[in-house]
């Protein structure tokens, strides 16, 4: 028989959370309709965990997609996220898997743990949440200074090919991204659009959820935030920048080799 949940809020050495508005505190109730289930990167993170033999760390956890599942494997981990919303569904998933996980609010760039790592993790696109080159350096070596002996960090970036290729100025027609029913029955359309800055590589991003209740009455949720995307050729001169070394870039989340082709871009960084 399993035991109770316990969801630990932190062994860690706190810091006062930033005083700034969520974002994501519209989107988190519907979050987990909209992004997919854990899937093929799961597969990656847990044979990675497996080699490392260590801890794992999870920057931008988010509902805890990836972590909870990690945890249920049997390894010991923790996510930080900046999204007190957020954080609140990965305590009521870890619940309702009865599994332990340590959930801290934090930011990427301001976190302090007592415990080191033999993974850190950003999946999908969370790292382009921190939109200058010196946040960008800071998370890193902060990320870095988290790592066990022989530790490891992997950030899964878009390849800038594809849906990302688009950097034309303007703003980009609002789109149909997910339609579909919430666990309440209620009806939920997510729409989309950005505005791309080419020259700061960085998209202005806004998402709005459509909630359609009884009598055909919407209520419309909004978040905008921005993203800065990293170019292939800028990616080794941000892992050295940082101290540290780039041994690997994957293509995909099988680890096939990155080429221009690749839909995603995933960087094996090690001290």
């Amino acid at each position: 028989m399993k035991a109770a949940a316990r969801v630990e809020r932190s062994a860690a050495i706190r810091q006062p959370a930033p005083a700034v508005t969520d974002p994501y505190a519209a989107l988190a109730p519907y979050y987990d309709l909209l992004a997919p289930e854990a899937g093929d990167d799961l597969d990656l993170y847990a044979d990675l965990a497996q080699r490392s033999g260590g801890d794992v760390l999870e920057l931008g956890t988010g509902t805890g997609r990836l972590l909870v599942p990690l945890a249920m494997m049997g390894y010991t981990v923790t996510g930080i996220d900046q999204s007190e919303a957020m954080l609140a569904i990965a305590r009521q998933r870890a619940e309702a898997a009865h599994t332990s996980v340590e959930l801290v609010r934090a930011g990427m760039t301001d976190y302090r743990l007592a415990r080191r790592f033999g993974l850190v993790i950003c999946a999908h696109d969370t790292f382009l949440h921190l939109t200058e080159q010196e946040q960008q350096l800071q998370a890193l070596r902060l990320a870095a200074g988290c790592l066990a002996p022989r530790g490891c960090i992997v950030l899964d970036l878009p390849a800038l090919g594809g849906e990302w290729g688009a950097w034309e100025p303007g703003v980009r027609p609002l789109e149909l991204a997910w339609s579909g029913e919430s666990p309440s029955g209620e009806r939920v359309q997510h729409f989309t659009t950005f505005v791309a800055d080419a020259a700061r590589q960085v998209r202005t991003v806004t998402h709005l959820i459509d909630v359609i209740g009884t009598g055909g009455v919407v209520r419309r949720l909004s978040a905008e935030f921005s993203l800065r995307f990293i170019a292939p050729g800028e990616l080794p001169l941000l892992v050295q920048a940082a101290g540290l070394h780039l041994a690997d870039i994957w293509g995909d989340y099988d680890r096939a080799p990155f080429t221009a082709d690749s839909r995603r871009m995933l960087a094996l960084i090690k001290e």
